[in-house]
């Protein structure tokens, strides 16, 4: 989602972006509950993510907010039109397996 979504088709950094955040982040956050490589989150900055002089990037909280809550928005009005079947399918499919329903 997030290579999808978040990040820009123009942005020729892409790849490299979708990787570090994964790793430097995501990752860090999950597993030692702190983002690694010197790359970090930051507040107020232009956008989502920005590449520092070294290499690191530095994710911007209020914008991912911002983003995540416009993906979530797409994504609940493409699940009340009835013509995304298959999205609709998915989206019971996980939800019985959340609801541990089969």
């Amino acid at each position: 989602m997030f290579k999808e979504y978040l990040i820009k088709d123009k942005d020729e950094n892409k790849e490299y972006l979708s990787k570090k955040f994964y790793k430097d982040i995501r990752c860090g956050l999950v597993h030692s509950g702190a983002t690694e490589n010197m790359s970090g989150l930051s507040c107020h900055l232009p956008n989502l993510i920005t590449i520092l002089d070294n290499g690191a990037i530095s994710v911007d909280i209020f914008v991912m907010d911002k983003e995540l809550r416009n993906y979530y928005n797409c994504y609940i009005k493409k699940l009340q039109n009835k013509k995304e079947e298959t999205l609709r399918r998915n989206f019971v499919n996980i939800m019985d397996t959340v609801c541990k329903v089969k």
